[in-house]
This record gives C-alpha cells, structure tokens and sequence, in this order.
C-alpha cells in the first residue's frame, strides 16, 4: 500500500520578551520551533487480548506475567503511529470520543532540511500518481475502443448459468451446514473446501468434491501420543456422518468427501490420519 499523503502545516513558536515598561516587543528568531500533524484513522478498532494476541502484534502480553490485567488494545492504530513515530512524530492530543472519528495531533522539532526533503517524496509521489491515473484512463479508452460488439444473448444460456450458479451455491451451503453436525464430542472444524463440477453431458450428474479438515486434539492426542489408526476410523466415522448430515442425495450428484485430522501442538499443526467417503 503506498503512503498517505498527509498534510503538515508548521507553527513556529517564538519566545517573546517584552521590554519593561516599552510598547515594542522583541523576538527571539532563535527560540523553539516545532511543526505539527493532524490526522485522522477513522474510529479506533479495539481487539479483546484473545483476538491481539492472534494477530502476532499485541504488545501488553509481555507484561501479564508482571500482573497486569490485560486490556483491550488497537493493534492497527498503534502500527500507523509507531511508523509516524519513526520519523519524529510525537502525539500530543486526541480530539475524540472511543466510538467515533478521532483527529490525532502529532508534533516534532522543525528541522527545515528533513521538511524540506519530505516535501519533495510529497511532490514526488504525487507525480507518480498523476501519471499512472492518466495511464490508467488511457489504457481504459483504448480499450473501450477497441471492444468487439456483443452479438445476440441466448436467454436459454443465461437461465442454464443462474441455475448453474445457484445449484452451486446451495449444496455448498449443504455442506457447511452439515459440517458441524456431523461433529462428534473431542473434535472441531478446522477448514471446509467445496467444489462442485457441471455435468459434461446431457443426463450426466454434478460432481461434488468436499474437503474436511477437523481438528481431533483434544480427542487424539495424550500427552503428545497419538495414534494413528483411531485418527483415520476418526476420519471415515466423520466422512459417513456428514453424508448424512448434508443430505444431498447419490441420485443427485456424485459425493465425494475427504477428511483430514490434524492434532495441533508446539504451536503447530500436525497431519495424522484421513479417509474418503464416494457416493
């Protein structure tokens, strides 16, 4: 994703020192300087400590061994601002209830080099887009004009692909349906695949290839033994049971089910057993 062009305006702040008594003030060119941000990432989004943690970016889990209670964080809030933070920038207020929009104001030093260099990449980027826009609406003019006509539609065609797509759409949601029913104690889901092939002839049947993944941890695995010929019975049992629980009739399509059984440990997922099911 390329850079936000973001707007910086600089406030030069400069000590003023009043002569005693005298209606003319002096100015120190020589005090501070500082130049500000002010943008805005929308509404903040907060993840519960199960969810950060997934995300592989949460940065409180190292202190609960220190006992503190785990909060609710925004991980991808505090990504945009360490990389603003990165180039000098320092938040220093926050306009904004949780909720809703935030407007987030950042400050750094003026360094007149470094804001003029960042002008540049500014202006820089700027161009490129500009030009790739132009190529864009170039390339799509061209192509407009040199579209083949469209010929005559065959309504019979489109009702065939609606049908088509709405058997599809209908036995896949027969098997994700039933994936969970057919579920046994000790066993989870972990990856439903379905695809569905059009029959090549008049007469011929739709056919219909399904591909479980379930996790059978907490029923396989004992003390990180296993064994493998209760990990593939654990595999055909379900392969049959979900037949069942789908519903879709060998009269209809040819059912094709293949079940894999992982056992998850070392935070990571192992293969141990599968089976097949063809109706």
């Amino acid at each position: 994703m390329r850079p936000l062009l973001l707007s910086v305006f600089t406030l030069v702040v400069f000590s003023s020192v009043f002569a005693q008594g005298g209606p003319a003030a002096q100015i120190d060119l020589n005090g501070a300087k500082y130049e500000y941000l002010v943008v805005s990432f929308g509404k903040t989004p907060f993840l519960g400590p199960i969810e950060s943690k997934a995300t592989g970016h949460s940065k409180v889990l190292i202190y609960s061994p220190a006992g503190l209670q785990l909060p609710d964080e925004s991980v991808t809030t505090q990504a945009q601002m360490d990389t603003l933070g990165k180039f000098g920038w320092e938040l220093t207020a926050v306009v904004g209830a949780i909720g809703g929009d935030q407007e987030m104001v950042f400050k750094r030093v003026y360094d007149p080099q470094r804001a003029a260099n960042e002008a540049r990449l500014i202006a820089q980027e700027a161009k490129e887009l500009a030009d790739k826009e132009q190529q864009d609406r170039a390339a799509k003019e061209a192509e407009s004009k040199s579209a083949t006509p469209k010929g005559p539609i065959d309504l019979d065609e489109v009702d065939a692909a609606q049908a088509e797509s709405a058997y599809v759409e209908k036995v896949t949601k027969m098997i994700h349906d039933g994936a969970p029913i057919a579920l046994g104690s000790g066993a989870t889901l972990d990856q439903i695949e379905v695809n569905v092939t059009a029959p090549n002839y008049n007469g011929a049947k739709h056919t219909i290839d399904a591909t479980i993944t379930i996790d059978g941890t907490a029923k396989l695995l004992k003390e990180n033994f296993y064994r493998s010929s209760e990990a593939r019975s654990l595999a055909q049992i379900y392969a049959q049971a979900l037949q069942i629980a789908t519903g879709i009739s060998p009269d209809d399509a040819f059912l094709e089910i293949s079940v894999n059984v992982i056992v998850k440990s070392g935070g990571k997922s192992w293969p141990v057993g599968s089976g097949f099911l063809v109706k």
